[in-house]
């Protein structure tokens, strides 16, 4: 059995997965003035979309698991873009 202070030491933890897989596209918001881009990433539990203005400056995420989860995700993002398009937004070519 683990002693006191054994049970109490603080245990390092690893440090979660977060690789940057690639930028769909950006946009620019006619309410905030920002732009905006939206990201996928892969993740421990599976592959992550990010729309944001920064990697601190989460707007929205969408988690997708399976074996079809990068086909998901490339059609959530297609369809992500064109809701805003419709709503006002413009979009900011990749440089």
């Amino acid at each position: 059995m683990a002693t006191w202070d054994e049970r109490m030491k603080p245990r390092l933890a690893k440090a979660p997965k977060s690789l940057h897989l690639l930028t769909y596209w950006r946009i620019h918001s006619p309410f905030s003035k920002k732009t905006a881009s939206c990201d996928g990433y892969e993740i421990d539990a599976g592959l992550e979309l990010r729309l944001q203005y920064s990697a601190d400056d989460i707007i929205q995420s969408e988690l997708f698991r399976g074996e079809d989860a990068r086909e998901v995700m490339d059609a959530y993002a297609a369809a992500l873009r064109q809701e805003l398009l419709d709503n006002g937004f413009t979009d900011v070519s990749l440089q």
